[in-house]
């Protein structure tokens, strides 16, 4: 189906294809907090990692960023008070979703990374309190990605026009 033409109308799709290169303000200004709470919460190391998600950022599309910033969040500031971690992964959520704002309608999407993000603060904070075991949360987060992986593939199918044919 590559000679296909789509002429139907995508929500998702960028709505100027010009500057998919072209950082926003709200992902400047996200990665630039989570920068300064990585100096502020780690000190010295966090100089690195600061300097290390910004390169990330600038060069390579923001899930990069998120992910890099997750690692170094771990790395970095995994004994850090609630307050600490959640203020970073905040700033990290905004890293994520800064490009949706150029998506013709954003709003599914963040609402579904904003729930996900929430869904999984629910969880650490549950396992930190000891109301959970780590079993039990690591069971909980291998479910919820199995389902949410499966979720997408679905999506995916459903919009490629490929579910329901047996034929293929």
């Amino acid at each position: 189906m590559a000679g296909v033409a789509d002429s139907t109308p995508d929500r998702n799709r960028l709505t100027d294809r010009s500057d998919l290169a072209e950082r926003s303000r709200l992902g400047g200004a996200s990665v630039l907090l989570a920068a300064g709470a990585f100096v502020l919460f780690a000190g010295a190391p966090g100089i690195a990692a600061a300097a290390a998600l910004l390169a990330v950022w600038v060069a390579l599309p923001a899930t990069y960023a998120f992910a890099l910033g997750n690692v170094a969040l771990a790395a970095l500031v995994g004994s850090g008070s609630l307050v600490e971690l959640a203020v970073v992964e905040a700033c990290l959520l905004g890293v994520l979703l800064a490009p949706a704002g150029r998506l013709a309608a954003p709003g599914r999407p963040v609402v579904v990374a904003a729930g996900g993000a929430a869904a999984g603060a629910a969880l650490a904070w549950a396992t930190s309190q000891g109301a959970l075991g780590l079993g039990t949360a690591g069971l909980a987060v291998v479910a919820a990605t199995g389902l949410g992986g499966y979720g997408l593939h679905r999506y995916q199918l459903v919009t490629l026009d490929s579910a329901g044919g047996g034929d293929e």
